[in-house]
């Protein structure tokens, strides 16, 4: 695993994002200042619980009890890089505006 010497700012990662690219799970997403988190597909709600944030780790916990926990590879206002332990490709978002046509996460 490759170590990070600083950590991610929250203020880095706080807002709206989209997928990025075609291996995104979320097509979008809502990283809230009081550490609510939602997300939506096809503009419906899907996804909504409470995220944190510790050095470069980010974990989302749904309100249904699932958590996902991603290893933050890069961060900036304008791109977000993250990789789940138990997914092969890193998953990219981008804020709202360039986002890439979303249809599900691949399943291979």
């Amino acid at each position: 695993m490759i170590h990070f010497a600083t950590a991610v700012a929250i203020a880095t990662i706080l807002g709206d994002w989209c997928a990025g690219s075609k291996y995104a799970f979320h097509e979008e997403f809502q990283l809230e200042k009081n550490g609510e988190f939602h997300s939506w597909l096809h503009q419906r709600p899907a996804l909504e619980g409470k995220w944190e944030l510790h050095d470069r780790t980010l974990t989302i916990r749904g309100v249904s009890g699932d958590t996902m926990t991603y290893h933050i590879l890069k961060a900036s206002k304008t791109r977000l890089v993250v990789h789940e332990k138990s997914e092969k490709n890193d998953e990219i978002y981008v804020r709202l505006g360039h986002c890439v046509a979303f249809e599900s996460p691949p399943k291979d």
